[in-house]
Parts: C-alpha cells; sequence; structure tokens
C-alpha cells in the first residue's frame, strides 16, 4: 500500500460507506429493482399473478456474487446482463419473459444506483449530524477559551476558540441543506424501457411508474436516461 493509500484508508474511508457502495450492494439493489418491477406489474396486472410469484421466489432466493457477474460484465459493459442470465436459468419457460418484463438494462442499473445513493444520504446525514453535534460540544466546553486569530498565516489580535468553531459549522449546515434539496431532485425511479417513452407498457406506463416507485421508497420520475447533471450535482 503506497503513501495516499493509506491516508485514504486510515482518514478519509468509511467502513459503513464501504458497505453502502460495495458490488455486493449495487447485486442487491439490482434485484430489489427487479423483484419492485414484477411486483408493481403483478398488482396492475400487467403480468400473469403466477409468473410474478415464481419471478420474486428466485429472485429473493438466488445468491449471486461480483465474481459471478465478471466475466459477463466484461464483455458486456454492464453486469445487468449477466445478472439476468443467471435468474432466467432458474426460471421456466412459461417464466422466462416476464423477468425485467418491458424494462432495459439501464433502468435497472440507474435505478440501482440511485437505491445506493439514498443509503449513502441517509449515512452521510447521520455523519453531518455527528459531526454537528461534536463542535457544538468542543464550543460549549472551550467555547470562551482565547487564541490567537491570524492573518496570512501571521499572529494578529485575540479571538475566542468559539468563533472558529462557528466557521466550521456553518458550511457544514449548508451541505446539510444542500444535501436534503438535493434529495428531492436525485431520489427518483427509472423506468422508460428501451427508448426511454415507455411505449411497451401503453397506457399503464404512468401508473407503473408511481407504482415502481412506491414499491422502492422513490419518487415518481418521467424517464432521465440521458440527464445526468443531478448526479454529477451529488457527486
Amino acid at each position: 500500500m503506497n503513501y495516499l493509500s493509506a491516508i485514504y484508508s486510515k482518514y478519509l474511508s468509511s467502513e459503513k460507506m464501504l458497505a453502502v457502495v460495495s458490488d455486493e450492494a449495487l447485486i442487491e439493489k439490482m434485484i430489489r429493482f427487479e423483484t419492485g418491477l414484477a411486483r408493481a406489474q403483478q398488482k396492475l396486472g400487467i403480468i400473469p399473478s403466477s409468473a410474478a410469484d415464481a419471478v420474486i421466489k428466485v429472485l429473493n432466493t438466488t445468491k449471486v456474487k461480483p465474481l459471478d457477474l465478471a466475466e459477463g460484465t466484461l464483455r458486456n459493459g454492464i453486469p445487468v446482463i449477466p445478472l439476468l442470465t443467471i435468474i432466467r436459468e432458474k426460471l421456466t419457460v412459461d417464466t422466462k419473459e416476464f423477468l425485467h418484463y418491458g424494462a432495459t438494462s439501464q433502468d435497472t442499473l440507474d435505478t440501482a444506483q440511485i437505491l445506493m445513493v439514498s443509503d449513502a444520504i441517509r449515512l452521510l446525514s447521520t455523519m453531518f449530524e455527528d459531526f454537528n453535534s461534536n463542535l457544538e460540544n468542543l464550543d460549549k466546553k472551550f467555547g470562551r477559551t482565547r487564541c490567537m486569530g491570524r492573518t496570512r498565516g501571521q499572529l494578529a489580535v485575540p479571538i475566542t476558540f468559539g468563533l472558529r468553531i462557528k466557521s466550521w459549522m456553518q458550511p457544514m449546515s449548508r451541505q446539510q441543506q444542500r444535501l436534503k434539496e438535493l434529495s428531492v431532485r436525485l431520489l427518483k425511479v427509472q423506468l422508460g424501457g428501451a427508448v426511454g417513452d415507455l411505449s411497451f407498457f401503453k397506457t399503464n406506463g404512468k401508473e407503473l411508474l408511481e407504482e415502481l416507485a412506491s414499491q422502492l421508497g422513490l419518487a415518481s420520475s418521467t424517464p432521465w436516461h440521458s440527464q445526468r447533471d443531478v448526479l454529477a450535482e451529488f457527486s
């Protein structure tokens, strides 16, 4: 491990966050999308109820490891295709067609990533709150302590340590507000089908979007396949 890697590992990483963005987490979220899609389509009568039950059962009982998807991901450029291949092999001829019904691979991957981001935001919010709480305690204990202010790296005039602490707290408070505002734009389901117009589902498209969003705990949204600005904003 080189010096920078050691610094990152010790100071800039979080075991909880690493778990949120792990390969295993991505697989779990992709399966969650497919399960939610089957349940939503079952509820709306888009696919036969018996087929939906069979699809959901296989999705919930099949153990998929990152290594299982490695070769297929390298070949296809996306992990969704090898994942669906594994699941389809466990379905009967009569039920295979109802897995991932009317969706496209990017629907699965985008929504899975948003579900991971949702977990990350919850963790970040907790970290922000802990950070602010620690600073508030520090301010109560040492806020009136006198220390030297500096200008251009030189000693200037005495200030309180509390003034310095507040200069750390205020940007964090603004970041918390940004995260709340961003979440409204970001935490949305993606379902558009092959070209993003939901035409496969005919008149059921909007209702399916809303039901799928409800199943996954996300907001409903028009398809955003080619719109990455909010993801960039989060980054």
